[in-house]
């Protein structure tokens, strides 16, 4: 029998760099922070105080990467067989961090503006443009660009075959020779 994680546990995988939460750990815990909040009612007043959101935002937490996730995502990498990969807007690092971890070697950059705590050693401190030409990646990862612009950017850079685009709407894009 497996035991069950405490929701203060399952937020400090969320938080920190070396763990992930499973799905159903990341989907127990926004449960928890909902409890007696009926859903239907929450979606139609948007305005009310809400507890995830407000988490997230103490705590820096702009994706909940969740296991599954990451190991699809590096088996996808890896099918392309293309090096470097390099990672844009990466904030504090945690998605390259876990994505090494299962064998990618990929390179974190952002511009720091968010003033997310980054380890210079995770994430190297650069623009995405600077980024672009700097490594001249074949693979661009991304999660939550800002204006549509940077995919632009991206998608035109000479040396970038593929753009995963993680964000948004919940999704992810993959764009290039697939």
């Amino acid at each position: 029998m497996q035991s069950v994680i405490p929701a203060e546990q399952i937020e400090d995988k969320i938080r920190g760099l070396d763990e992930l939460p499973s799905y159903e750990e990341a989907k127990r815990c926004m449960h928890y922070f909902f409890d007696g909040i009926d859903e239907y009612e929450f979606r139609l007043r948007p305005w009310e105080p809400n507890p995830w959101r407000e988490w997230c935002a103490k705590n820096g937490v702009h994706t909940v990467y969740n296991v599954e996730f990451v190991d699809a995502l590096a088996e996808k990498i890896k099918s392309f067989d293309e090096t470097p990969v390099v990672e844009v807007c990466a904030g504090n690092g945690k998605l390259a961090h876990q994505l090494r971890k299962r064998g990618i070697p990929i390179i974190a950059t952002d511009d720091y503006s968010w003033g997310l705590y980054t380890d210079k050693n995770l994430v190297g401190k650069l623009s995405y443009k600077e980024a672009l030409k700097k490594y001249e990646p074949k693979i661009v990862v991304a999660s939550w660009l800002p204006p549509r612009w940077l995919e632009i950017d991206i998608l035109n850079f000479q040396s970038v075959d593929y753009f995963i685009d993680i964000g948004r709407s919940g999704y992810i894009e993959i764009r290039g020779d697939v």
